[in-house]
């Protein structure tokens, strides 16, 4: 039900999604413990844990989206992750779950500490944000140079979210030359991950336009994006930076232009981003 508020395109169903999935973790309790300890074994035990690991998931990324602090706290998460073996036997010439395995890994290595270090009451320190990017890089296996169409999106988007911060600082250090301000690595970093996100969702958007539409973490997570070109575009004009800023600002614009006919989400970004142009 949550998922269904989420992707129903309506504005007022956003607080439902968040108010529901926020039940399902309650009433989760007990399944952040391990099913071993009940005595489940097998297929049963591996599916409460596809199950919980799938919750926690999505627990963490509408946490990122909207800055609400998680409902379920890690400190008493004692569940363990399914494996790659229990996977191939007990989902054999089936789809998994969610992003199987390898989404459940990445949220224990990336999303965990991404959001810990994120959301904190005391804003982390560089050098920590400077650790935990190059654990997502490491961990999803990024490649810098990947075409717009690879598989790095998750990490991406989650590099996005970790540099943000210091690269508006790096912006307004130094305005004249923010590349050589001590967070000048966070400019690179946030406008190359900026522009990724923007250049998916555009290239989703034209493959199905309608169902986009619809999802409002894309649109909210592509204005983030926007956000961060559209201030290289404007303080930052000078740097010689690939793309170029103005452009993929311009190009983000229309995007939300378009997709505005029928995303609110979408409407909001328009306005705002028509607004720096």
């Amino acid at each position: 039900m949550s998922i269904y508020n989420g992707m129903s395109g309506k504005e007022s169903n956003l607080e439902p999604s968040y108010t529901l999935l926020d039940l399902a973790s309650q009433v989760a309790i007990g399944f952040h413990l391990d099913p071993s300890l009940w005595g489940f074994t097998g297929k049963e035990a591996y599916d409460r844990r596809v199950y919980f690991w799938n919750l926690m998931a999505g627990v963490l990324w509408q946490s990122l989206v909207t800055g609400r602090p998680p409902s379920l706290l890690t400190t008493y998460i004692d569940c363990k992750l399914p494996t790659l073996e229990e996977e191939n036997l007990f989902q054999q010439d089936e789809v998994p779950l969610g992003f199987g395995i390898w989404g459940f890994q990445v949220s224990v290595e990336c999303l965990i500490p991404l959001v810990k270090t994120t959301l904190t009451v005391k804003p982390p320190s560089y050098q920590a944000i400077m650790d935990l990017d190059r654990k997502i890089r490491a961990a999803v296996k990024v490649d810098s140079e990947a075409d717009p169409s690879s598989d790095d999106r998750t990490a991406t988007s989650m590099a996005a979210f970790v540099r943000s911060h210091y690269k508006a600082l790096s912006m307004s250090s130094n305005a004249l030359d923010p590349l050589r301000s001590p967070y000048g690595e966070s400019v690179t970093a946030a406008y190359s991950s900026a522009c990724v996100i923007l250049a998916d969702t555009k290239s989703q958007y034209l493959k199905s336009p309608r169902l986009m539409s619809r999802v409002w973490r894309i649109w909210s997570i592509a204005f983030s994006a926007a956000v961060v070109v559209g201030t290289v575009a404007i303080k930052g004009l000078h740097l010689d930076l690939k793309p170029p800023a103005f452009e993929e600002f311009e190009a983000a614009c229309a995007i939300f232009r378009d997709a505005a006919q029928t995303s609110s989400r979408a409407a909001r970004a328009d306005v705002s981003s028509s607004t720096i142009l």
